[in-house]
């Protein structure tokens, strides 16, 4: 590099590079494109290397750049979460949180935490988003949502892990199934008959497959994404559930739902917060960890 680089150029070189093309990054920096180009030429001088191609309608990223871009994108976002995070001190009302939460954790398992920060934070700006655990982890690390509650195991590579409690998830069945009421049932005994079953990528779905060791083209009778569908279906008559004994306990007696004794031993599932390990907790996410200490 033959000179200082002005911190200006990079903020010049992500509008570029996020809007493709000079004109619109300089409609969003208002100023004139002359100078967002020769922002550019400055920035590719002092790297003595070219970082974008120039086209007909806008520029793209050269190898270079997009590497480039790649950490600038991620310093971008750290320096919008500090600017958040001052602002959130200076004015509570200002502050929110963005996190997800599998439907069978945010919809059951979590409401009286969730309920408890409201109370504590009215002024806080809560929002959740219904995902399952592998796609929270990934919003996580993106940036697009700031924490969240998942299922383990799952890959938290980068994540700040806080337990939160355990979850028992059990096999259920109604009165139509009564014969398997006072008996052992394995896995292979229970691939045999109709069952209900978490979607494919849910950790609860890892722990399900962990215990059948279902054959590669298995597919079981229903599969949802939440525990509601399992719980009607199960109810219904149709076949087995696969679910956590909490949202069983909520089923009305009238239903008469019993859990199947098992053969073999289901792991318990660890419900965890997590959020990204490189940033400091500020604001909203400050708050949920507060409640969370004083929560266990």
């Amino acid at each position: 590099m033959d000179k200082t680089i002005d911190f200006e150029w990079y903020k010049v070189f992500y509008e570029v590079a996020h809007r493709g093309s000079v004109s619109g990054a300089a409609a969003d920096l208002a100023v004139s494109q002359p100078a967002v180009s020769q922002s550019i030429r400055n920035l590719e001088q002092a790297f003595g290397t070219r970082l974008f191609h120039r086209r007909s309608r806008g520029v793209e990223l050269t190898e270079t750049g997009r590497k480039l871009y790649s950490y600038v994108r991620e310093s971008y976002r750290l320096l919008k979460m500090g600017e958040r995070a001052v602002l959130e001190l200076l004015d509570l009302s200002a502050t929110s949180l963005l996190i997800g939460a599998p439907e069978d954790l945010g919809s059951y398992l979590l409401t009286p935490l969730l309920t408890e920060f409201r109370r504590r934070y009215s002024a806080v700006a809560l929002h959740a988003r219904i995902r399952n655990s592998r796609e929270i982890v990934q919003e996580i690390q993106e940036g697009s949502l700031e924490a969240g509650f998942v299922s383990l195991p799952v890959d938290t590579e980068g994540l700040e892990v806080r337990e939160l409690m355990d979850v028992e998830d059990v096999f259920a069945a109604g009165p139509q199934f009564a014969e398997l009421k006072d008996t052992k049932i394995s896995g292979p005994e229970l691939l045999k008959l109709p069952l209900a079953a978490p979607s494919e990528k849910s950790s609860p779905r890892s722990i399900l497959n962990s215990f059948l060791q279902p054959p590669a083209n298995w597919v079981p009778a229903y599969e949802t994404d939440g525990p509601e569908g399992i719980r009607r279906f199960v109810s219904a008559g149709l076949g087995i559930g696969f679910l956590p004994r909490s949202i069983l306990d909520l089923s009305a007696p009238e239903e008469d739902l019993f859990v199947l004794n098992l053969s073999g031993d289901l792991p318990l599932r660890k419900v965890s917060f997590v959020y990204r390990r490189d940033v400091s907790p500020a604001g909203g996410l400050e708050l949920m960890l507060d409640l969370i200490r004083n929560f266990q």
